[in-house]
Formats: C-alpha cells, structure tokens, sequence
C-alpha cells in the first residue's frame, strides 16, 4: 500500500519521548495561518524552488520553454502556477525539490527501524505528524500495524479534525497522542484555521473517556491566542478534566517555516507576528501548575 510522504526526519528530539523518527504525511483539513510545514497540507505533490542554492549555472534555462522562470545572475525567480517539476532533473544544486511523493508503507518501515537502536536506547520510537496522518488512515494503519509488531513505540501528532473511525483503526497499535489544541473559542478557532473546533473538542474528550495516554500541546501567539478571554475559556475546560494528560506542553510561535512558504511561491501570512512573550508564558505554566498538571515549556528564545 501507498501513502503520501511529505518528509522522514530521523533523529527527532521534540516529538514525543526519546529519540525518534518523525514521518510527515501529506494532507490536512485545517489552514493555521501560523502552520509551520505549508508543503504538507495539500495531498497532492509539489515542487519547492530554494532559490538559495542557486548558482546562476542557468542549465534550467536551457528547457524552460513556458517561461517559468527568470535568472538575473545568482538571482532566480519562479512562477508556481508553471510545470516545475521538469527542471529537477537537469538542476545539479537541487534546487527544485518534489515533496508529498508516494511511497510504499514497507519503505516506511524500513527507514524507521534503522534506528531502533536509538529507540531502545532513549525509550524512543517513531511519531506521525504532518499534516494530518489521520486523514490518510489505511496507511497508517498499515505502517503502525507492523512497526507495533516490531515492538517500537508510536506516537500520533493530531490536531483531530477527523472522524472518530480514524481513531478506531489505530487503537492497538497507538502508545501516545499528541493532541494539538489550537482555541477553545470556537469563533476564534474559525478565524485562525478555517474549521469550527466541535469535532475536535468531540474526539479529544473521547480519547480522554478511553484513557488513551495524550500530551496536550498549545502553541501560542501574542494577541491571538494567549489572551485572558481565551485562557479563562481553557482553564476552565481543563479543570474537568484534572487528571486526563500525561502532561500539557506549551509551545512558543515561531517563524522557522517561513522561507518554505518562499520556496512554494505563497505569502507567508504571520510576517507580522510578534514572537510569544516568555512572561506570558510562565503565567500560563505556573496557573496550569496549580492546577496539578505538569507542564513543560518549548520556546524558540
């Protein structure tokens, strides 16, 4: 079976416990406006230009012949609506790079257990994030199924916008959620990343029910959602809920994925954002703390 691969990052340290493997799958239902991975959340392929790399050798000029793209010494410019997977092939610089490809699940499978000595030494394992890896359930499925047989550890990054049956697929072989929540407001939520929050506030309190292991993780951004009308709507959330988390992760905004909007030829639409005030943040932390969560902090200061 195939799936859609947007990226395998091996050595991961930030996606769940110990040292990992972090596999990508392509396609997503929400749109954050801060998404930090933009070439993932289209199941489709596509063709990142890191006109970084380029040396002005001009050998893609040579089949260029729509007009995609323009080269002023070092200097390359490209239309994204233009074929420009064709200059791949002739780029010696790798410039042009093809992501969201199909791959088999066994493929998978092999590249991750390369590093089960890393697993066992680090009590890591292999996570899926994306994206969204629920929405291509048949093949996660398939590549948990034999990575559990393996006896590796599997985490799910989700943001939960999917039907509860894709949860269900996946019960068995599952030892982790990483359950990403964006607002408890449901306006906000709208506003931030074009779908409502019921389904997955639904999903989430169903997970919590089955007693599922789940790290709730919250990204937050200076004036959108940090605010007191915001927190007040999440505290008192959380406190029906006092011992459902293994622990809460609060995450800083950051703009690390902005040269991939670059590189797909779109706007990055957080340029203006400010960074997460740390203040605000140890706030948040020591009011979660009184509460009885354990709480870690991961900011990009």
């Amino acid at each position: 079976m195939k799936g859609r691969v947007t990226n395998i990052q091996r050595y991961s340290l930030h996606d769940g416990p110990g040292i990992r493997t972090t596999v990508f799958l392509a396609g997503c239902s929400l749109r954050c406006l801060w998404c930090s991975n933009p070439e993932s959340l289209r199941n489709e392929e596509r063709i990142m230009v890191f006109t970084s790399r380029c040396t002005g050798c001009s050998a893609c000029l040579s089949i260029d012949t729509d007009q995609a793209l323009t080269l002023n010494g070092k200097s390359l410019t490209f239309d994204p609506q233009k074929d420009l997977a064709k200059f791949i092939a002739v780029c010696p610089y790798k410039v042009f790079v093809k992501v969201n490809e199909e791959i088999e699940a066994e493929d998978v499978v092999k590249t991750c257990l390369r590093d089960r000595l890393f697993y066992e030494e680090s009590s890591g394992g292999v996570t899926f994030s994306g994206g969204e890896p629920l929405l291509q359930p048949e093949f996660l499925k398939e590549v948990v199924q034999r990575l559990n047989k393996e006896g590796i550890h599997i985490a799910i990054e989700t943001a939960g916008n999917v039907g509860f049956e894709a949860f269900e697929a996946i019960y068995p072989y599952v030892d982790l959620y990483l359950y990403d929540l964006k607002f408890i407001d449901p306006i906000q939520h709208l506003r931030y990343t074009g779908q409502d929050n019921e389904n997955i506030l639904s999903n989430l309190e169903k997970l919590i029910r089955l007693k599922k292991n789940i790290v709730l993780r919250m990204v937050l951004l200076d004036g959108i959602n940090d605010t007191d009308q915001e927190w007040e709507k999440r505290f008192d959330w959380l406190k029906h809920h006092p011992s459902s988390f293994q622990r809460i992760e609060l995450l800083a905004y950051h703009n690390f994925g902005e040269g991939k909007y670059v590189a797909l030829g779109e706007e990055y639409p957080m340029k203006d954002q400010k960074k997460t005030d740390e203040i605000r943040i140890q706030e948040i932390k020591g009011k979660l703390e009184s509460m009885g969560f354990d709480v870690h902090v991961e900011n990009a200061f």
